[in-house]
């Protein structure tokens, strides 16, 4: 199945401004790609709507950009929805995404060093 949407990416960088202070920059663009794998799963547990997890590989198209910041994706939209990318394999001229749970950047913590 064919796909065209959007890939997050977040870069760190140092603040111009102030040295030594650390600066995270989402950046969205546009990708073409196409599904290789489609699975879904539900995590039951005591919550009223359980947990859906999808287990799905998207290949999409590298350009300069996304090969020189692969290891900075953390998501792709989707269905209306932001999932998180949990691994990114070089398959030139592609990438492989597996595309995992939904996306929450509030999780997520950088390290500066």
């Amino acid at each position: 199945m064919k796909f065209y949407g959007n890939v997050t990416f977040v870069i760190q960088q140092e603040d111009p401004e102030a040295p030594g202070n650390w600066k995270e920059y989402t950046i969205v663009k546009p990708y073409k790609g196409e599904w290789k794998r489609f699975i879904t799963k539900w995590t039951p547990g005591s919550k009223i709507n359980d947990d859906k997890r999808v287990n799905n590989e998207l290949e999409i198209i590298a350009d300069s950009f996304s090969l020189a910041n692969f290891t900075q994706i953390r998501c792709v939209e989707w269905m209306g929805h932001q999932w998180s990318v949990s691994t990114v394999t070089l398959r030139l001229p592609r990438l492989v995404l597996e595309v995992g749970d939904i996306y929450n950047a509030g999780t997520e913590s950088f390290s500066s060093s």
